[in-house]
């Protein structure tokens, strides 16, 4: 079975995250830098979904442990920096980002 069975078009699914950690457990073979992060989402609980900004300046947004990817990249190599940066968010921000006071 190959993983591009289960390339969601607007979110990972529980389904298909079971069965992502299913194929890389059982030694499947990852097509690309961008399933693997999906495949470390899941792992870790993060939700991710695709979603149309109404801008083309917005690429991604990581919010309470989900990160939207926008809809309006093309390359799995675009959307793997992408996930990558707001991966980074999630796992070093802490609070509310926007308050400078502190």
């Amino acid at each position: 079975m190959s993983p591009h069975l289960f390339h969601s078009t607007y979110q990972v699914s529980s389904f298909g995250c079971s069965l992502f950690l299913f194929i890389y457990q059982s030694g499947g073979v990852y097509v690309n830098a961008y399933e693997k992060l999906q495949e470390e989402t899941c792992r870790d609980g993060i939700e991710v979904i695709h979603y149309p900004f109404e801008t083309d300046r917005i690429k991604g947004l990581y919010c309470d442990g989900t990160i939207a990817i926008s809809t309006d990249m093309k390359t799995d190599a675009e959307k793997a920096c992408v996930l990558a940066e707001e991966l980074g968010h999630h796992y070093t921000t802490y609070g509310n980002i926007l308050d400078q006071s502190v």
